[in-house]
């Protein structure tokens, strides 16, 4: 599975708006459109299309966020059509190596709510430390990279 993550530009942006998660799901994550938006309006907000194979699959951003002075990954999302193939993991361990080229090995964090367990314990498995902390309404997790 070759996944990459590509900018969003004038060419895939509807395509990445166009993306939806299962009903179940669309309680856990904002939408793509506003997603863009705001990293059109906020300082340090980094979004990215993942692709597979050259295909549109998912949408990814990471972030600087200030309060907690941390690089994290602020939003993921696999389109309902693509999950449950490994995309979202693969997906979050390139974006490990875009932020280590960045910014170097830096504490970086992800959140999810407290009932979306299916996040959680993918976080886990790929190193994140649950910190007991409620940011933001979610649970807040740590992982060096």
């Amino acid at each position: 599975m070759n996944i990459e993550l590509r900018i969003i530009d004038k060419e895939n942006m509807y395509d990445v708006i166009d993306l939806e998660v299962a009903d179940e799901q669309k309680d856990f994550v904002a939408s793509n459109s506003f997603s863009l938006l705001q990293a059109n309006y906020e300082e340090n907000v980094y979004p990215f299309a993942i692709y597979r194979d050259d295909e549109l699959v998912g949408f990814i951003m990471y972030d600087l966020d200030d309060e907690i002075d941390m690089y994290g990954m602020c939003r993921l999302m696999v389109d309902k059509k693509f999950q449950n193939q490994g995309i979202g993991k693969a997906a979050i361990e390139k974006l490990f190596d875009k932020v280590i080229k960045e910014h170097g090995n830096v504490k970086f964090y992800t959140s999810a709510e407290p009932y979306n367990t299916v996040a959680l314990n993918l976080y886990e498995k790929l190193g994140f430390e649950n910190t007991g902390k409620i940011v933001y309404d979610e649970v807040l997790m740590i992982k060096q990279l």
